[in-house]
């Protein structure tokens, strides 16, 4: 066995075993012992994913969930758990949160980013696409509401500015609050590079997944709206020798974290911004889609709106939007009707997960029940630690030192050094943020406790 095996958390054996057992849950079991052992495998086969493809490896967990058809269960469990977060988790008390269950609801949250990741891993490939099968109208869905948050994105600061000791000083309850609002914008971005996959494989999915993104949620118009918002990038006025400076931050999507853009690199085309443009270039050039995407006057309005934000700079860094660019003004010649025309009846295909899960929920009954367990339940303290400190290990595991750059830069997205020096401290208590001096690390422990927190279960 050669190194690079020795670091994997699973191997292909193991990949196709897990593959094989992975299940859809209930609504009612998220965030139960099983469900939370379901995470955790989850969790390995999302961190083997990026490690194959990082080393260039054999993809064996894509072609595992392929061969098993364990892609619509990821659906499925993307679905359930955005689910609870949406309609459970705001009906829990704050004050019901007590620091010892803070680190499963953690978990809990977290899981959808984990999901999306795995997915954002297997969707590139055209065969996984496919072999979605009916769930991916599901998957569309949820992009779309995912895009439509986005596109009305309030301009909240989720990082605020308290202190690193104001912040301790908060309570836990308060902290996971604070950090579900970061992973909002984080799960919403990351679903464009999903919507990027399925639109750059459209023509290869069934007729009902182009006509449920062209025609029923018209998410043509919403990206476009995603485009005009750029809610992956904020200005703030900072004060800076005695006057006020200008600063640039964008969303890092993988650390869940702002971070300061350095005023030579404002003009560079960020990875978020270069996705909806893609999605664009897909869905307004590919023959299908102009066939299928009927104009009138508002989307035709909306649409012609992306030639003010196709400089010479945009097209100099992702030159194939220059077919884009003649197309619109192709289009703007055109007059399109006020209204759809009427058309025959027909039938579609609806998705079913997302119906079929808020057919049977009682939310208030399901919050309640959540309450409960947190406060006893009959869950003695020694099971859940067990169980906490397992889940804790697969975030040790010396892979995920692998994964990181060979120079290892300052965790502080603010540190004024991160580009030009090699951060040298590491975080006493996880061992897995690098840091180039005690300041940085001071400021930047407010981001950085909750995964601290999860990391240095297994090592108390």
């Amino acid at each position: 066995m050669n190194a690079a095996e020795d670091l994997s958390p699973v191997s292909a054996y193991e990949a196709e075993r897990i593959a094989e057992q992975l299940r859809t849950y209930r609504l009612e079991d998220v965030g139960n012992d099983k469900w939370l052992a379901h995470h955790q495998v989850v969790e390995k086969l999302n961190i083997q994913a990026h490690y194959n493809v990082s080393m260039n490896n054999e993809e064996f967990v894509t072609e595992a969930l392929i061969l098993y058809d364990k892609i619509p269960a990821l659906i499925h469990d993307l679905i359930l758990t955005d689910i609870w977060k949406t309609r459970i988790f705001p009906k829990i008390p704050p004050e019901a949160i007590s620091t010892e269950e803070s680190l499963r609801i953690y978990f809990l949250l977290y899981h959808e980013v984990t999901v999306l990741n795995l997915l954002e891993i297997v969707l590139y490939k055209q065969e996984a696409c496919v072999a979605a099968g009916d769930p991916v109208l599901d998957l569309v869905d949820y992009c779309s509401r995912k895009m439509t948050m986005l596109s009305t994105w309030d301009d909240v600061d989720i990082e605020n500015d308290k202190s690193a000791k104001e912040y301790l000083d908060l309570p836990d309850s308060k902290r996971i609050l604070t950090l579900n609002e970061t992973l909002r914008l984080q799960t919403a971005l990351q679903a464009l590079a999903i919507f990027r996959y399925l639109s750059d494989h459209i023509t290869h999915l069934p007729l009902s997944v182009m006509t449920r993104i062209l025609n029923t949620n018209d998410m043509v118009c919403l990206a476009v709206n995603v485009l005009q918002r750029r809610c992956w990038e904020r200005k703030r006025i900072i004060k800076s020798g005695g006057r006020k400076e200008a600063v640039l931050e964008r969303f890092d999507v993988e650390k869940g974290i702002w971070g300061k853009v350095e005023r030579g690199e404002w003009e560079r085309l960020s990875k978020l911004e270069g996705q909806v443009w893609l999605c664009l270039y897909n869905l307004l050039l590919e023959r299908e889609c102009q066939r299928k995407y009927e104009y009138i006057t508002h989307n035709h309005s909306v649409v012609l709106q992306l030639r003010e934000h196709m400089s010479q700079t945009l097209l100099d860094q992702l030159p194939v939007l220059a077919d884009l660019y003649r197309y619109l003004e192709e289009l703007s010649l055109l007059n399109p009707p006020t209204h759809p025309a009427l058309s025959a009846l027909s039938i579609q295909q609806v998705p079913e997960i997302y119906d079929n899960i808020l057919r049977t929920a009682n939310f208030e009954q399901l919050a309640n029940k959540v309450i409960t367990d947190m406060q006893g339940g009959g869950k003695t303290k020694g099971t859940r630690e067990a169980v906490l400190r397992s889940l804790a290990d697969t975030y040790s595991l010396p892979v995920l030192t692998e994964l990181l750059p060979d120079d290892p830069k300052c965790a502080n997205p603010d540190c004024i050094n991160r580009s030009t020096h090699m951060a040298t401290q590491r975080c006493s208590r996880c061992k897995h943020e690098w840091y180039c001096s005690r300041p940085c690390q001071v400021k930047h422990w407010k981001a950085h406790k909750p995964m601290c927190d999860i990391l240095s279960v297994s090592k108390g």
